[in-house]
């Protein structure tokens, strides 16, 4: 059965295309933050790092000696000084971001597809809203664990000094993932309204396709019983003519 519900005028398919082209955007973008290199900074003022810092998720190749791209779980064994902790943060905080981060992509790969099979007349609605909530779910709890882990801030204050401990600046990458987040909240609340609207429809739908087959039903047992009992009153009134011949006959004879 076809279920066809209208939003603001607007039909529930060109609704559904509308969440498809939104979810992609937000694949690519969350896809883009696993690889963008500015995610963290913070400025050298001693002669522990001999220039500036910038970092991707997971490693960074702007460090004073090194060229190549240098793991952080790595500069936290390497580096001599008890601030140097900060590396480790950023390990733990970027390992977490990647692993949540891939479950939200997963889930929302799952979420999309159920809209495109839902178009197919493939009812697996009730399913995509679990999804929803996960994709919704893992990319929250992925960058709030990259910003608390990692402690980050937006003011531009980042430093570096053996007095004190690191403070890093949160650089692009988290400012999309910021607004991917955003984006996600708002297009999951319009979603998870909409497809209880579709939901209720759908029950609605079937509870009146049950009646009418129940009515169908009663009608035709009706029908039949009908059928039945005129029969036997025809074959009644067949044998009664019958027997009033075979009577009139006999009587006639004797």
């Amino acid at each position: 059965m076809d279920y066809k519900i209208e939003v603001f005028k607007v039909s529930h398919r060109k609704i559904f295309y509308l969440f498809i082209c939104l979810n992609t955007i937000a694949l690519g973008c969350m896809i883009a933050t696993l690889f963008i290199p500015s995610w963290s900074s913070f400025r050298s003022n001693n002669a522990d790092l001999s220039r500036d810092f910038k970092g991707k998720l997971l490693e960074t190749s702007e460090i004073s000696k090194e060229s190549n791209y240098v793991n952080f779980i790595d500069l936290f064994y390497l580096c001599p000084h008890k601030t140097c902790k900060f590396w480790k943060s950023l390990y733990i905080g970027g390992s977490s971001y990647a692993i949540f981060e891939c479950l939200s992509i997963g889930c929302t790969i799952i979420w999309t597809g159920i809209l495109v099979f839902f178009l197919r007349k493939k009812d697996y609605l009730v399913g995509s809203l679990f999804f929803c909530a996960m994709a919704w779910m893992g990319h929250f709890i992925a960058i709030v664990t990259w910003l608390s882990v990692i402690k980050a801030t937006y003011n531009g204050d980042c430093h570096n000094s053996r007095d004190v401990d690191i403070t890093i600046c949160a650089e692009d990458a988290p400012k999309l993932s910021l607004a991917i987040l955003l984006l996600i909240t708002i297009v999951n609340i319009a979603y998870l309204i909409i497809a209880r609207k579709i939901i209720i429809q759908k029950l609605s739908f079937e509870e009146q396709r049950y009646a009418t087959i129940e009515t169908e039903t009663e009608a035709k047992m009706i029908n039949k019983t009908t059928e039945n009992d005129s029969d036997f009153i025809m074959r009644d009134e067949i044998c009664t003519e019958q027997y009033k011949a075979s009577s009139f006959l006999n009587e006639t004879q004797n």
